[in-house]
């Protein structure tokens, strides 16, 4: 059971209202509702919930007859993207004929870090609860730069 409408399984329904998601650096897992499991142990450090276990344990299975409908798509509100670049360039006129121009574009100037939403599969099904809320990786490239000259001839 997943929080996605895609794939062969239906969505988990929030018995109360979910805890804003974000980048949780060194979350450490605890046990609750899944017994002796570690829920939200495993992966790299950085989880989309501060306290995975009370999260996954506010979930539950659609019951057929009771529920009208699964949770559907945006149940969990993923993380923020954001990047900032940056570019600048300058002519320098050296003869009439012959100018110089300088150039250089900084993706990511701030070398800001933004994290992968858990995706299908592991990370948000409640059948694999030691990766419960676990962000695969990183979404965006680090800073990167590229500097240019360039001779015109006019």
């Amino acid at each position: 059971m997943n929080f996605f409408a895609n794939g062969n399984s239906e969505n988990a329904i929030p018995v109360r209202p979910m805890p804003s998601p974000g980048a949780n650096y060194n979350v450490h897992g605890s046990t609750g509702c899944a017994g002796n499991t570690v829920i939200g142990s495993s992966g790299f450090g950085v989880n989309l919930f501060a306290n995975p276990a009370a999260v996954y344990c506010n979930m539950r299975q659609p019951i057929l007859g009771l529920d009208s409908g699964d949770g559907g798509w945006g149940v969990v509100r993923g993380l923020p993207y954001w990047s900032l670049d940056l570019s600048a360039s300058k002519s320098i006129r050296i003869t009439e004929r012959f100018n110089l121009q300088a150039s250089a574009t900084f993706i990511n100037v701030l070398n800001h870090v933004v994290f992968l939403d858990p995706g299908p599969g592991d990370y948000l099904d409640t059948s694999s609860p030691a990766s419960w809320g676990i962000s695969p990786g990183q979404a965006n490239t680090p800073r990167t730069m590229e500097l240019g000259i360039r001779l015109n001839v006019s």
